[in-house]
């Protein structure tokens, strides 16, 4: 996991808090696909749900920004709940809201899109570095960084920022990107 904290419409880069979270069992292979850990990966990781404390503390008081953001919630609901705390009320999920916009603008429903055709679709720039962290990597295999996690945030912000939908100029926010 990643997280980016938003003030007042300005990533504060120096509230990036991210981390790895040591699973119960070995990850499945569409996971390791997707995310590019493997179990050897994640052993030394710590364990849910100490592992997700800095995530934890980081959302607190704010609105998550995620892309598909049921991903996350499913992932992270009983952990938080462990900690003390819950999954907040208000999220901004950037699938969904993409969805809504292509709708009203009566196009097809566009279904499940990635981040990054999302910004294609909008027009707007893909930040981000081109490579990642050496963990996980390997044949179709790779890993964010939370540096890259943040820069893959950047087009979401930047996307609903530019639509109006997001207005994280009004309150906290904190960008997520799993990893």
């Amino acid at each position: 996991f990643a997280a980016i904290p938003i003030e007042s419409g300005r990533i504060a880069a120096g509230g990036l808090v991210e981390g790895l979270v040591r699973p119960r069992r070995p990850p499945a292979a569409e996971s390791v696909e997707i995310h590019g850990l493997r179990a050897a990966d994640l052993d030394s990781a710590p364990a849910a749900p100490a592992a997700i404390a800095p995530l934890a503390s980081a959302l607190d008081e704010r609105t998550p920004v995620a892309h598909a953001a049921w991903v996350e919630q499913a992932f992270l609901h009983r952990h938080l709940v462990a900690l003390g705390t819950a999954w907040p009320r208000r999220v901004a999920d950037t699938a969904l809201l993409f969805r809504l916009l292509w709708l009203e603008r009566g196009k097809d429903d566009p279904g499940l899109c990635s981040l990054a055709s999302i910004a294609a679709a909008l027009g707007l720039p893909r930040f981000g570095p081109p490579e990642c962290s050496g963990v996980g990597q390997g044949p179709g295999r790779q890993r964010y960084t939370g540096s890259q996690a943040g820069f893959e945030q950047l087009t979401t912000i930047h996307t609903l920022g530019l639509l109006g939908i997001l207005p994280v100029h009004r309150e906290p926010s904190c960008a997520m990107a799993p990893h």
